[in-house]
């Protein structure tokens, strides 16, 4: 008979963790995929436009900014999918509740959180030379593939002017539930980096 103790099994994985450690990831991924989203509609002005004069649909909204309907129906579902605007689904129109205005609209707000989108959008500029300086010379990193945009952080704006490049697109959907007496849209969005028309 061995003397031997016998080893704890390590390698089991318990169902309730591993849900609990995903569910944490999504949510981390759910809140960096509304970081460029974030800074389209401040620095296009969207979220102010949106609170002075909503209840407005994609086209109203459209006419008043002088951008692209097409673009902007889906920047308004996205929003509308993670609460930080409203939709109503009788008129199929959006809006800003006074608390959404006060976070994203009101820069007056001690809440005005819209630019701090941009803040976790430097981390990501800065992650180059952050590997750089944490790299041991005689142990250096792997190559990782980089971001199709240069992983620059800023979204770019031309193609919701009518500009158009060849830069590829970044993809992103988001599902959309059922939540209490509101509906929301629901938004599949392929975002341009900077590209032509959706049509």
């Amino acid at each position: 008979m061995s003397s031997q103790k016998q080893r704890p099994e390590h390698n089991t994985i318990s169902e309730a963790n591993l849900n609990a450690l995903v569910g944490g990831i999504l949510h981390d991924l759910g809140g960096a995929f509304s970081v460029p989203l974030v800074q389209i509609g401040e620095s296009l002005g969207l979220y102010q436009t949106l609170s002075e004069n909503g209840p407005l649909s994609s086209g109203e909204l459209a006419a008043r900014t002088g951008l692209k309907e097409r673009y902007l129906r889906e920047w308004l579902s996205a929003q509308a999918a993670s609460n930080y605007i409203t939709y109503e689904p009788a008129t199929e129109k959006f809006s800003m509740t006074p608390e959404q205005s006060f976070v994203f609209a009101n820069q007056g707000s001690p809440f005005y959180l819209a630019p701090a989108f941009g803040s976790a959008a430097a981390f990501q500029q800065n992650m180059p030379k952050a590997k750089t300086a944490s790299a041991a010379s005689r142990r250096p990193l792997p190559a990782r593939s980089t971001c199709a945009d240069g992983c620059t952080g800023a979204p770019a704006t031309g193609a919701w002017h009518g500009a158009t490049s060849t830069t590829p697109w970044s993809r992103s959907s988001r599902s959309v539930r059922e939540s209490g007496r509101r509906a929301r849209p629901r938004s599949s969005v392929v975002w341009p980096v900077a590209g032509p028309d959706l049509g």
